[in-house]
């Protein structure tokens, strides 16, 4: 299905910050959250009428709460909407500006936005990291850490962020007829739905693929986090095929997220790199 776009002449709320000085504002949003928040993309919409416009937020939080992350134009690789055959356009919007991005979609169907951030550096106190490690179902690279004498040591680390929102255009059911099963966008790290999400409703169960540069990602710890019961996320761990399926209870704003973390060789600033992934969905009621 080809997506449409249109970019009409609406007045876009600034976030008070220059553009010139865009790159030290994400830098003080993310380098903090690289230890205990999450990103991703929030639409005013999740499910808007042909014609109508989307606002897109970039956030940093926990528990799906939390600051806006103007537009940013080094911090973007990729910005785009996509639809469900991979065919994309690039989102629109102002630097320095939240929202980050603006799209008045076009006819019913199915597509996702998708963001693809540039390199960052953090640097962490052994502890900080340790734990951060822990929340994240990275202990394979704590482990690593003491068996190389490290332990101690303070870590360094790159990381990126890919994020992606699914957008169901037009009435309920409308944006499934005839709309073939979501494929990679090629983010980095990806969670890519193993069905329609517009066509799925709370109480079933819905399957996910964790791909790490297009190929499974097998034994990362995902989870689930509804804005209903933020507090309580569902976790479990991909399979060799990097699927992993959670039971989706409520009705709303679902994010589904994921963490892989590799070695970095040949990177003077880092030893470390991790790759944080997040999908976010609006989920409708189940069926009376």
């Amino acid at each position: 299905m080809a997506m449409e776009l249109r970019i009409p002449p609406v007045r876009r709320r600034r976030h008070g910050v220059r553009p010139a000085a865009a790159a030290l504002v994400l830098a003080l949003a993310l380098a903090p959250a690289i230890a205990a928040h999450d990103y991703w993309l929030e639409l005013s919409k999740y499910r808007p009428a042909p014609g109508e416009g989307v606002l897109i937020s970039h956030k940093v939080g926990e528990k799906l709460a939390g600051e806006a992350v103007p537009r940013n134009p080094l911090a973007i690789v990729r910005f785009d909407l996509v639809a469900a055959d991979g065919s994309a356009i690039p989102v629109p919007g102002r630097d320095g500006f939240d929202p980050a991005g603006f799209l008045e979609v076009g006819a019913a169907g199915a597509g996702r936005i998708v963001f693809q951030s540039s390199r960052s550096f953090v640097e962490l106190l052994p502890e900080k990291f340790a734990a951060y490690l822990e929340l994240e179902g990275l202990e394979k690279i704590e482990r690593e850490r003491q068996r190389t004498g490290k332990g101690r040591e303070l870590a360094r680390e790159a990381f990126s962020r890919s994020a992606a929102a699914q957008v169901c255009i037009g009435a309920p059911g409308a944006a499934a007829q005839g709309t073939p099963m979501p494929v990679p966008a090629g983010l980095d790290l990806e969670i890519v739905p193993d069905r329609d999400l517009c066509a799925a409703k709370a109480g079933s169960e819905v399957g996910f693929r964790v791909l790490f540069h297009g190929q499974p990602a097998a034994g990362l710890l995902a989870m689930a986090l509804s804005r209903t019961t933020p507090a309580a996320p569902l976790a479990a761990r991909t399979d060799r095929r990097g699927h992993v399926t959670f039971k989706l209870d409520q009705p709303g704003l679902w994010l589904i997220k994921a963490v892989e973390m590799r070695p970095l060789a040949g990177e003077p600033r880092a030893d470390w790199e991790s790759f944080w992934a997040s999908l976010t969905f609006d989920l409708a009621p189940s069926a009376p």
